[in-house]
């Protein structure tokens, strides 16, 4: 009884492990007698690309940039007298047409200066009048004096042969001698004094020419209590309110010359250069020309001038433009300006999306890219308006393919297919080019 209780509890224990080696067996005649498959070869991707045609031409690049507005010309608006404000017309930021009142100055004081200055003209007027007066009754009397003179020295003469006959006593002689040299001596001293007087009559008209600028000076401080704007421009600060005392000299305003807008744009040595050689070879009277737009207004400007050097803090050279005197210009703000620059040979308007970073494009040939370095010249917009970059290589020929999508994983030996989409039907980013 015993034993076959054990043989139970045996069979029991090995049933388990028997059916897991069944069930192995059994997969390892399914793996090893199923059919067996080929491993797949991987494809290679071809990626559809847009491409153009390489047309070498040339073009004229605009180069693009920002320009801040200045004035060659900002008057500080100072006063000429000493007074207190009693009106300000205008305010920081307005518009001011030449001649047009800024501020008002009280005139009391300039009219008590202006009623001193006219009497002391007045005064010198009518010492150069006694002057003169004095000038003829001196000459006058010089006559009188020669004639009196002439009279003592005939009697002069008389009374020396009278004393030579022994006729007249010596003290009689010497009294006549004495009468004789005492009218010399009057004569003498009235030429001296007809001499002088025109040398009085100078200084008395020096005297009064001093009065009479000193009276043109009391009628300008008169005049120029009220300030005037000395051309039509912007307000750029008001220093003065009503009451202030205004001291002669002090800056009331600061204004700038609408008349002498010009944009001050830096530019690189390269663009510089073309710009001096191009304003040089047209001429003054052929500025190169420059263009901005703010919203639907565009403005022209022309090639002013080009610095000598280059300022400190900066790598460029600094390109001025002179702006028109438009109110809507506004003095410190910066503009995005377009430059047209002369026309460059040889040179091949893409589409932005053509140019890669680090400076290169793909050719495609065999169906694969090739990259080509370029050198961005510039931007161009063509004749249906449409944004382009004008690069040029040695190493790109007239009837290359050229990629014209802008492609994330672009790299040498990329295979591509080809689409024939014209590039303008590309969209453009109008970015500002860093020449």
């Amino acid at each position: 009884m015993k034993y076959r209780l054990y043989r139970l509890a045996w069979g029991r224990r090995m049933t388990g492990p028997l059916i897991f080696v069944v069930l192995l067996m059994a997969a390892f005649m399914v793996v090893s007698t199923g059919p067996t498959a080929e491993p797949a070869e991987p494809a290679e991707r071809v990626w559809p690309v847009s491409v153009m045609e390489a047309e070498p031409a040339s073009l004229h690049p605009v180069h693009r940039a920002w320009g801040r507005l200045e004035s060659a010309q900002t008057a500080a608006i100072r006063s000429r007298v000493t007074s207190t404000v009693e009106s300000v017309r205008v305010s920081e930021g307005d518009w001011v047409e030449a001649g047009e009142v800024l501020v008002e100055l009280e005139t009391e004081e300039v009219e008590l200066s202006l009623r001193a200055a006219r009497a002391a003209r007045d005064r010198a007027e009518a010492s150069l009048a006694s002057a003169r007066g004095e000038y003829e009754l001196a000459r006058e009397l010089a006559v009188h004096h020669e004639r009196q003179n002439e009279i003592a020295q005939n009697r002069l003469q008389r009374f020396e042969t009278l004393h030579r006959d022994r006729m007249i006593s010596d003290a009689q002689f010497d009294d006549m001698r004495q009468q004789a040299g005492e009218q010399a001596m009057v004569l003498a001293q009235q030429r001296a004094r007809v001499a002088d007087m025109p040398n009085l009559i100078a200084r008395r008209e020096a005297e009064l020419a001093e009065a009479g600028a000193a009276l043109q000076q009391a009628r300008h401080d008169r005049d120029h209590a009220t300030i005037l704007a000395p051309f039509s421009g912007r307000i750029l600060e008001m220093q003065v309110a009503r009451g202030d005392r205004a001291l002669a000299g002090d800056v009331l305003a600061r204004v700038a010359d609408y008349d002498q807008l010009r944009l001050r744009v830096s530019v690189s040595g390269e663009v510089a250069e073309r710009l001096r050689h191009a304003r040089d070879r047209a001429g003054p009277e052929a500025a190169v020309s420059a263009r901005t737009t703010s919203g639907e207004v565009m403005r022209r400007f022309s090639l002013e001038q080009l610095a000598a050097t280059v300022r400190s803090g900066q790598s460029g050279i600094d390109a001025f433009f002179k702006a028109p005197a438009d109110p809507g210009l506004v003095i410190g703000e910066l503009y995005g300006l377009e430059i047209d620059l002369p026309a460059r040979d040889d040179v091949i308007a893409l589409p932005v999306h053509a140019l890669y970073e680090g400076g290169r494009v793909y050719r495609v040939k065999d169906g694969r890219l090739q990259a080509v370095a370029v050198r961005r010249v510039g931007d161009y917009e063509d004749e249906q308006g449409a944004y382009r970059v004008l690069v040029a290589s040695p190493d790109i020929s007239a009837g290359d393919t050229l990629m014209t999508t802008q492609l994330p994983v672009a790299i040498s030996g990329l295979r591509v297919d080809p689409v024939n989409q014209p590039a303008g039907d590309l969209p453009a980013t109008r970015e500002l080019a860093v020449n």
